[in-house]
């Protein structure tokens, strides 16, 4: 039956091009919905992003969390606090959001601390924080002084500190100070001395997440060091800071539900535990796309909707012209025994072929047409713009099997009736005409 019927559109293979080109219009036409609406998206959510950049100040994809502990309490608990919330986000964040990332970094630290100039015990103290942060060095120029030391010299902690900082606390470089605890998590007090002073690199820098001021009483010690020594060794922490800057032009908008999911339910393990704060302020931006994906559907829906009647009309009266010039074949088939259901699946896989090659081109044809009207500015008047960043996803691909379902449905409504006819009764017909 297969050849037969091949051996049938070639022979009628005029009408048959018709029926074939309706057929890949109107799946091209139902694929280009969910492939315009998701180009449309994806490139509104990066305009959105950095429209929210402009008027906030912020990177859109900063996703910061913070521990920190005011109260005192045994250090060894906020370290093993740190480290289960560590590989929290080393491992858990980023293989539920599956993103790329701009940077990542880690910010340790020990808050309230009093810091006395050695031998001048009298003097007032100098409130300051110790602080140690991942890749600090690669992000910082040196103005004055030299890199502080990767290990203690002579039992002392060297430390960057600012400008600002300088000034407006006192520190002086090359000055060793005692530094006292308030939380009690030092069992005695430690001893650092200020060995430089430096400026951010650059600013603009996903880096440099925290643009205020709270830097300014910051003394930073090499990040191993900190890490090695006063965390693993004295157990001494009072805050943590993990900062994620993500690149959200990676956020596809087929994922945008589950990156949403994802985040909130970060935000609610994370948030549970004491003295802990995390947020995603663009969230905002992501949870608008849910309701502007239905809007833009529908309305892609409704404009297209009176061209794919036309097309559904199109290929109904052209596969009713190739029924009816069929008739006197079905007729003589069913005289010598075929029945209706052999006539309807014939009629049935030749639907199919022509569906299926439609099918299989409608998806380009629609990433062609979609390519089109990004480029448009109005009825035939075009653009320079960026070209909409299309992707032949899933979506598109079921509103093409959908399509394609239903141009065999109106390929088979003539074949239906025809294959219904008895000998009788088309010669009847016949006659008639006569």
């Amino acid at each position: 039956m297969f050849f037969l019927v091949l051996r049938k559109i070639w022979n009628n293979k005029w009408m048959m091009a018709c029926l074939l080109l309706g057929s890949i219009l109107a799946v091209a036409m139902v694929a280009s919905i969910p492939l315009y609406t998701d180009g449309i998206l994806q490139r509104m959510i990066v305009k959105d992003m950095e429209a929210y950049q402009e008027k906030t100040g912020y990177y859109p994809g900063r996703y910061l969390a913070r521990y920190c502990e005011q109260r005192v309490s045994e250090g060894q608990s906020r370290v093993s606090n740190y480290k289960y919330m560590d590989e929290f986000f080393q491992n858990r964040v980023p293989d539920e959001l599956d993103l790329d990332y701009l940077t990542r970094v880690k910010r340790l630290g020990m808050d309230y601390m009093k810091a006395t100039p050695q031998g001048e015990d009298t003097a007032d103290p100098i409130y300051v924080g110790l602080f140690g942060m991942e890749n600090f060095e690669d992000n910082i120029e040196l103005t004055y002084g030299e890199m502080p030391a990767s290990e203690p010299v002579d039992g002392v902690y060297e430390v960057l500190i600012t400008l600002a900082g300088q000034n407006s606390t006192g520190l002086r470089l090359g000055q060793v100070y005692r530094v006292h605890d308030n939380t009690n998590q030092l069992a005695e007090d430690i001893l650092v001395k200020p060995v430089g002073i430096y400026q951010r690199k650059d600013v603009g820098t996903a880096y440099w997440y925290d643009l205020e001021s709270r830097n300014d009483s910051a003394m930073f010690l090499n990040y191993d060091l900190f890490v090695s020594d006063l965390v693993e060794q004295r157990n001494a922490l009072t805050s943590c800071e993990w900062y994620s800057a993500i690149d959200y032009s990676s956020i596809k908008i087929d994922r945008l539900t589950a990156i949403e999911n994802a985040i909130k339910e970060q935000i609610s393990w994370f948030t549970q535990y004491k003295d802990t704060e995390m947020n995603f302020p663009a969230m905002s931006v992501l949870e608008e796309y849910s309701s502007r994906e239905v809007q833009l559907r529908t309305m892609l829906w409704v404009l297209q909707a009176p061209i794919l009647i036309l097309l559904a009309f199109y290929m109904f009266m052209v596969s009713q012209l190739i029924v009816e010039n069929d008739k006197n074949e079905i007729a003589v088939l069913k005289s010598r025994g075929a029945s209706s259901g052999q006539i309807f699946r014939k009629y049935l896989l030749q639907s199919a072929l022509l569906s299926g090659i439609s099918v299989a081109v409608g998806p380009f044809a629609a990433f062609g047409i979609c390519r089109l009207l990004g480029a448009s500015n109005g009825f035939l008047e075009f653009v320079g713009r960026t070209a909409l960043p299309l992707q032949i996803r899933s979506g598109a691909i079921l509103y093409s099997l959908t399509a394609g379902l239903f141009t065999i449905l109106m390929m088979m409504i003539p074949a239906m009736k025809a294959t219904r006819i008895t000998v009788v009764e088309h010669k009847q017909k016949a006659a008639r005409r006569w």
